[in-house]
Formats: structure tokens, sequence, C-alpha cells
């Protein structure tokens, strides 16, 4: 289970979606409200949502670890910042390196920056005669809206818009990504995480994956190719193998997978059979050549005739080879898959 901290300056109502989004989650936890300013209404949001909410002034932020303490004692995992309008202080970002996430009402890096909030932005917009903004969900780093970009939505900005109509084309984009795209960052991550303890623990190679349904994680795995001696034995499919063993189901229709990097041309054909729904990746094929995991061969081999690939495939016995087949199209009570 990962805890999250939301930290908000205002009216709370990311506090509330993101909260209602993760109330049933077996996965993700909101564990606290974190405000800095008294009097606001997020600090009634949180009081009907059940949630600790805690006050910290500019002096507890900037020259004392009172909040990072805070977020130790509770064993916070992640920070949201659900409309907070202060730069994070460097303690926690040296403790929460790419584990603070921000969404931004524009389409980073245009309109970002101090001062940049709400309907500032907005304004902005439509003075420019924009044609188009968005939100953008970014990771959190010492400068105002410059971490790295996790995920951008766009929508249309009519020349009859006006900053009010925005915003709520705004709102709208926020509420139906932000908390969606916050916990596949978290599933994403813990599969990188998990691929990088791997090969600490000499296990495998630099994979991992997850297997989730209806927005629980049902199996995860790692590549144990080296510590089986299993050369199919790769992330993914060992995670289909686990997760089907789990539903006692060989097909995967309405799961998701999240897998470290791009899966090879055998784990994507596994994941096809399996009837996965959806692949999430964080590397791709070519961060995996730079580790010597060069798939483009096999793919080239695919595509060639049978008579010029590497590996000669000699065929002979054909009409007998039909034989399996004509058992299988006859018996009546097969299992088809």
């Amino acid at each position: 289970m990962k805890r999250l901290a939301l930290f908000a300056s205002g009216n709370g109502t990311n506090v509330q979606q993101i909260s209602e989004y993760f109330k049933d989650s077996k996965e993700i936890k909101v564990d606290c409200v974190v405000i800095n300013k008294q009097n606001i209404y997020v600090i009634e949001r949180a009081k009907n949502l059940n949630l600790d909410c805690f006050y910290f002034n500019r002096e507890d932020f900037y020259n004392t670890d009172k909040v990072l303490n805070l977020m130790r004692q509770r064993q916070i995992d992640y920070i949201i910042l659900a409309g907070f309008l202060w730069l994070i202080p460097d303690n926690l970002i040296a403790n929460y390196d790419h584990k603070i996430i921000n969404i931004h009402p524009a389409l980073l890096p245009n309109y970002g920056g101090k001062g940049m909030y709400g309907h500032h932005v907005h304004e902005a917009v439509v003075k420019a005669k924009e044609k188009q903004s968005g939100i953008t969900i970014h990771y959190v780093n010492d400068k105002y809206d410059s971490g790295d970009i996790i995920f951008q939505a766009v929508c249309e900005v009519k020349p009859t818009d006006t900053a009010d109509d925005l915003a709520a084309n705004i709102h709208l984009l926020e509420k139906t990504y932000f908390p969606k795209v916050i916990e596949q960052t978290i599933f994403l991550q813990t599969t990188i995480e998990m691929a990088k303890q791997n090969v600490i623990n000499n296990i495998g190679g630099p994979f991992a994956a997850l297997i989730v349904k209806n927005r629980e994680i049902i199996a995860s795995a790692t590549n144990t190719v080296t510590s089986t001696n299993d050369p199919t034995a790769h992330a993914e499919v060992n995670a289909i193998r686990k997760a089907c063993e789990k539903i006692q189901n060989f097909d995967l229709s309405g799961c998701e997978i999240y897998t470290s990097c791009e899966p090879c041309p055998m784990c994507l054909s596994a994941i096809y059979w399996a009837r996965i729904d959806k692949i999430y990746f964080a590397g791709d094929k070519d961060d995996a050549k730079s580790g010597d995991f060069d798939d483009s061969f096999i793919y080239n081999q695919i595509s060639l005739d049978k008579a010029d690939r590497e590996i000669k495939s000699v065929q002979f016995l054909k009409e007998m080879g039909k034989e399996p087949f004509e058992v299988w199209n006859s018996k009546k009570d097969k299992i088809h898959y």
C-alpha cells in the first residue's frame, strides 16, 4: 500500500477528487492533507473526508524539518501537490526525488513559473489568443514548473472563450486525468524500482512488470532468466503466469500490464495471447539496446521468409502434421483460447 500526502493552499477541489478516487483502492491510500494557510475551505473538505489535516507556516516549511518529519512518521511514499502554491523546500526534494507530483493548468513549458497559477494562467492564455491549452502533470524539483513531464492533455481554446470558460475546461481535464495518472505513475514507477533491485540482487535482467485488474495489482514479477536458467522467464511472461494462476483463467481480458521497459517480441506475443487490454511501459527498445538487450535482430528475423532466417526451419511430415488439428477440430468439449 502506497501512502499519499496531499499538499493544498486553497479550496481543495483536487484534494476532494483524488481522495474520492482512491477511497476504495487496495493499492494507494490518501493519508493526510498538509496546508500552508489557515481558514481555507480544504480544511472542511479534509474533515468531511476523515483525513488528518496539518498546518505549517513559512518558517516551518523552509527553516525546519517539521514537514519532513511528519512525512516520515506517517510513512508517506508520495507527495501530491493539489493546488499548493509554495516552492517545495530542498529537504523534501532530496528525500522525495521523483516522488512529488504536481498538476499545472497549462501546457508546460509555456505559462509556467512563479506567479503562474489558476486564473493568472488562463488570463494569459486567452490574452495571447492561443488555440489550445491543457494540463501538465509533472514531477517537482527545486524550480517552479520545471520538473520532468509525466503527462499532458489538451483542450481547444475558442476565439470567444473567456478565462472563466477556459478554467471550466481545465477543471474537467484535471478531474478526468489527475487521479488516474497519479495511480498509473505509481504503478509504473514501482516496476522501475523492482527492476533496479532485481539487478542488485542478481536475480535476472533489469526488467519488472505488474498486472492490474480493476485497479488492483493481481501479479508482480521480475526477470529471472539467469537465476532459473530459463530464457523465457522474462518479467512480463512471469507476471502473466502468476496472474493466470491467481484468477484461475488463461484469459486476462480486463487487465492492464505495467512494465519497466517496452516488451520484447516474445513478451508482446504473450501479452496478445493473454488478451491483456493495455500496455504501459517506461524504457523503450532503444534503452534496452543500450544494456545489450537488442531485440532488433528478432524483429528483423520475423519479417524474413523462413528460408532466409538465421535459424533454419525444416518442414516435413506435413500431411501427418495436420492430424492434431483434425483431432482438435472434431473434439466437442474442447476449451477455446
